[in-house]
């Protein structure tokens, strides 16, 4: 956010405050479960923005690395939202095993992430967050930075 500053009438400020600044994540968290049956997983990703975002239907609005610089990317589906805090179905995975503690994610600039302000994140060096793992029961809070 910025502010711009000009001179109204000669006796006062007038300060105009526009928003400029995209999105971030601030966290994210994994909360793994058992498999199902057949082998099908159920872990669900809770991720946690900066502001109010609008995430697009689509399963790359993220991208996923790990402490070695590996690029990874699960196959994600939305559950639900509520503008700052996002929770999806992990329905698989590309790249590794296994999501885990350590990694990192972030905005993917293709996905056009955006704010309520339609303010698209398309700084390709937005920010890294950390990939947490909970356990299932455990209230988002815990994790929180």
């Amino acid at each position: 956010m910025f502010a711009m500053v000009g001179v109204s009438g000669g006796n006062g400020i007038t300060v105009d405050v526009v928003d400029s600044a995209a999105p971030v994540v601030v966290s994210g968290t994994l909360v793994p479960s058992s498999s199902q049956p057949a082998g099908r997983n159920s872990d669900t990703l809770i991720v946690q923005f900066s502001e109010a975002t609008i995430i697009p239907d689509n399963t790359t609005a993220f991208q996923f690395v790990t402490p070695g610089g590996a690029s990874y990317q699960p196959e994600l589906s939305l559950i639900s939202t509520n503008g700052v805090s996002a929770t999806f179905l992990v329905r698989s995975l590309s790249g590794t095993e296994a999501m885990r503690s350590g990694d990192s994610l972030w905005i993917n600039v293709l996905a056009s992430v955006c704010d309520s302000d339609g303010i698209v994140q398309v700084n390709p060096e937005n920010r890294r967050a950390p990939l947490l793992v909970g356990k299932r029961g455990i209230q988002r809070s815990c994790f929180q930075e």
